[in-house]
């Protein structure tokens, strides 16, 4: 990830964006990131100082990252996407904590609103990692992946639905 500034572009020329959410990894880090339009003041402190949650859910092999962030952020969700060489991203071990790097963008302007790093509890990590161990030991090509997503999202609309069947940091 190049270096990133809040009140900067997310990327130098890049000024909109869809709104979506993305897992993802890259050089061994987890990061979360959010774009939507024109957040509000309240989203933005949600997300940079407010109390957050996080769980994990596996439908058909592919593992969600369940998240809020209080009081304005509710359940949402994010399925990890490997990045291109199918990286694993770094997890705990020898008492070390994977940290998640949460980026929050305007999806309008493509500007960086707010970013934050936040520990991942060891049992937590450890769970994460053999599931996107297993998804990615299972290849899925590009397109098959989506397909299977929007499967998934049409079983559950709405990330609150995973909620049930999830496992929870902490």
């Amino acid at each position: 990830m190049n270096f990133l500034k809040v009140g900067e572009p997310f990327l130098p020329n890049k000024t909109n964006w869809p709104e979506k959410i993305l897992y993802t990894s890259e050089n061994g880090a987890h990061n979360l990131i959010i774009f939507m339009s024109n957040p509000s003041l309240e989203e933005i402190e949600s997300v940079r100082n407010g109390q957050h949650s996080f769980g994990l859910f596996v439908e058909e092999n592919i593992t969600f990252l369940l998240f809020k962030f209080e009081p304005k952020i509710k359940w949402s969700d994010a399925p990890f996407i490997p990045n291109a060489n199918g990286e694993i991203p770094f997890f705990a071990e020898n008492n070390q904590v994977p940290m998640l790097n949460i980026l929050y963008v305007d999806s309008v302007t493509g500007i960086l609103k707010t970013y934050r790093m936040i520990g991942l509890e060891e049992k937590f990590s450890n769970i994460l990692r053999e599931s996107i161990s297993k998804q990615l030991l299972n290849t899925i090509n590009p397109n098959n992946l989506h397909q299977r997503i929007n499967n998934i999202y049409k079983k559950y609309p709405r990330s609150e639905m995973m909620l049930n069947n999830a496992i929870f940091n902490g």
